[in-house]
């Protein structure tokens, strides 16, 4: 008769400071079961560390030397819980047996001397038991990452709403959208979370309102208030602008937060720089936020340099280059999955990275630029280089309707989807 389940897709391992138990073992079941052994329970976490993805099924004796069976068990089910656990006791050990199973360390107990027969039943039992939980996990994850996908296509989604919304606002938004997104190589993943936590309804009632407030907080940097207010003009006056004067102004503005980190700052100079035609508060702005980003992220005893630059056909060139160098290990970059992915949720940070990125970007593409990044060799590790006009050929006119789009940036009937499934 043919097996239904592949005994050999996953393997056991036995560990037992009884060599001839092992020998013994190995030779009654090798043909049938592909084993790993140890001889304390030291080498066999290490093992099970090595060749976790491989072995389903741990047996281990409990008395051994140094750390006794039920310890062992216990570590493994902390790295992989999925995996089935199995001591074997003699029968002066019975009570530890008692309490594994009790505690739920355990899948089952084996007294000693084990009989090959019942025991080789015992091993099949457990591994198809594996086998079917480990593809209906598997299944299960296949349908959160789909889930996943979702939730993160609908946030980009969102986001480009936004950016068409207030493309009267801001130039180009479409463009600097798809660029915040594109700056960073999004891979969605679920794997830091555990299966049961996926299970929990609360954990998407926990997303839903992160993701209600963080879609508030884009749109409170995007609206950049003291451009949207009703004082003033209503359009913003186009005018001859120093750019290496507004680099400095931004810096001097948080050089004491730069002397308390103890960051080097470079900013070469260059005689050279013509003045830009722009907007100067958004111009200012996103200076501002390109020093904020800058400490933000670059850790203590670190280095930045900024450098401004012409380049183009004409005698002084057609665009202004602002070249943002540093020699962190944490790039800005990876904020930018802190915006669009609802399941990242570990690092507060990165929240605060992403949403200065994207003002960066959208600024950046409202003054007529575009912006890029890349990591580097050598002394500087990042680069991110914004490229604008020399002369932006118009201003653009205030707004204060973008608050209205909050409403059609959350998928309310999806997440309700979402949360009702999840509680089924």
């Amino acid at each position: 008769m043919t097996d239904l389940y592949d005994y050999k897709k996953f393997a056991i391992l036995y560990v037992d400071d009884e060599e001839k138990s092992l020998k013994y073992f190995q030779r009654a079941l090798g043909n049938n079961f592909r084993i790993f052994i140890a001889t304390n329970a030291r080498d066999g976490f290490r093992i099970f560390e090595e060749h976790q993805d491989e072995i389903g099924i741990l047996l281990t004796d409990q008395r051994m030397p140094g750390e006794k069976g039920v310890q062992l068990l216990e570590k493994v089910r902390t790295i992989r819980p999925n995996a089935i656990r199995i001591l074997v006791t003699a029968y002066s050990d019975f009570d530890a047996a008692i309490d594994a199973v009790n505690t739920g360390a355990i899948y089952k107990y084996i007294s000693k001397p084990w009989d090959v027969a019942d025991l080789e039943i015992t091993l099949r039992r457990a591994m198809e038991f594996f086998l079917v939980h480990n593809e209906r996990e598997h299944l299960m994850r296949q349908k959160f990452t789909a889930l996943h996908k979702t939730l993160v296509l609908d946030r980009v989604l969102g986001l480009t709403v936004l950016a068409s919304g207030i493309s009267h606002l801001y130039r180009n938004t479409v463009d600097a959208a798809r660029c915040f997104m594109e700056l960073d190589s999004l891979n969605p993943t679920i794997e830091d979370f555990q299966m049961a936590e996926l299970n929990n309804p609360n954990l998407y009632r926990k997303l839903y309102m992160q993701t209600r407030e963080q879609i508030r907080r884009v749109i409170d940097v995007l609206q950049l208030e003291e451009f949207a207010g009703k004082d003033g003009p209503n359009v913003e006056i186009l005018t001859s602008i120093e750019s290496d004067s507004s680099l400095k102004k931004a810096v001097d503005s948080y050089i004491t937060q730069f002397e308390q980190k103890n960051i080097a700052i470079n900013i070469p100079s260059c005689d050279s720089i013509p003045a830009i035609y722009s907007e100067p508060l958004r111009f200012q702005k996103l200076h501002d936020l390109i020093v904020q980003n800058l400490l933000l992220y670059v850790p203590e005893e670190s280095a930045v340099r900024i450098t401004i630059q012409t380049h183009g056909n004409t005698p002084c060139g057609s665009h202004l280059k602002i070249c943002v160098e540093d020699n962190a290990e944490k790039t800005p970059i990876s904020g930018t999955r802190a915006i669009i992915d609802p399941f990242f949720t570990s690092d507060a940070l990165m929240h605060h990275l992403g949403l200065n990125l994207l003002a960066i970007c959208v600024l950046t593409y409202h003054l007529g630029g575009s912006i890029s990044y890349e990591s580097m060799e050598g002394e500087y590790h990042n680069r991110l280089q914004i490229q604008l006009p020399l002369k932006l050929q118009y201003a653009t006119e205030r707004t204060t309707e973008i608050a209205a789009l909050e409403k059609a940036l959350i998928n309310e009937p999806l997440w309700e989807t979402v949360i009702s499934q999840m509680e089924k």
